[in-house]
């Protein structure tokens, strides 16, 4: 695989990768839910705070996932003409 020579590509995924990790931590850690000793303290912040944590916590967070699944498939069948029997294995 010449993956090496094609230096626009690799920066792309270099360029996509930290926020793509971040993304991934931000769904682990569910920052909708405020909770201090038990008690949900969320219903003391602004009204606009649901939707913005709903948005950058839940929504477009869940894009992170799919994206690697897609860059990995790419990566998977980067410049193969044609499909064989041994096509994956190691010689």
């Amino acid at each position: 695989m010449e993956l090496k020579n094609n230096k626009s590509l690799i920066d792309s995924f270099n360029l996509l990768r930290f926020p793509l990790i971040a993304m991934v931590v931000l769904i682990h850690c569910n920052l909708s839910e405020f909770k201090m000793q038990g008690v949900d303290i969320t219903s003391t912040f602004p009204s606009w705070y649901d939707k913005f944590m709903y948005l950058f916590s839940e929504a477009l967070t869940r894009l992170a996932v799919p994206i690697f699944f897609i860059i990995s498939g790419y990566l998977l069948f980067y410049k193969i003409n044609g499909f064989s029997r041994d096509l994956h294995r190691k010689t």
